[in-house]
């Protein structure tokens, strides 16, 4: 269980990416683990919304390891469900020997489709190419993220007033 209590929410939104980044960083024994895995990230960031709805959450994926289509847009679907706004989405790339193998290198295209999909599920930024890693363009997209929410929110309350 993890409590963060603070007046300061960038302290509070970096405490959830460091320890988002640091549970990535852990080995999985088997793909069988994964599920656990991303409901334990699913809930975290679903917690983050809850205590504020108007903090950015940013999740993302490795792929290249045996996955199907499927699988991956279920894994969108998850993280939409825990209001995930942004997606990262890269090339899985095994670092030492003793890591898991790479089972396939999923072409640019792909990853435009893939991109393309989290996109229409509602992501408000997606970073989806073989080389995205989660720190891909952090500052650019934050800003996007921002523009986007800014719009929509003008939007809906435009609809609400008229």
């Amino acid at each position: 269980k993890v409590t963060i209590r603070t007046d300061d929410m960038q302290l509070a939104a970096d405490v959830v990416q460091d320890m988002c980044s640091f549970l990535q960083l852990g080995e999985l024994q088997s793909v069988a683990e994964f599920p656990l895995e991303m409901a334990r990230f699913r809930d975290l960031l679903q917690r983050v919304k809850e205590m504020d709805p108007s903090m950015f959450t940013k999740s993302g994926i490795m792929v290249g390891l045996g996955e199907d289509r499927q699988a991956v847009t279920q894994v969108m679907d998850d993280m939409r469900s825990a209001q995930i706004d942004f997606l990262t989405m890269g090339q899985y790339l095994q670092p030492t020997p003793k890591h898991t193998k790479v089972m396939e290198f999923v072409t640019p295209k792909a990853f435009d489709a893939y991109g393309a999909i989290a996109r229409a599920k509602g992501f408000l930024q997606v970073a989806s190419s073989p080389l995205t890693r989660s720190s891909y363009h952090a500052g650019e997209d934050f800003a996007q993220m921002r523009a986007t929410r800014e719009a929509q929110l003008a939007k809906a309350a435009a609809r609400a007033g008229a």
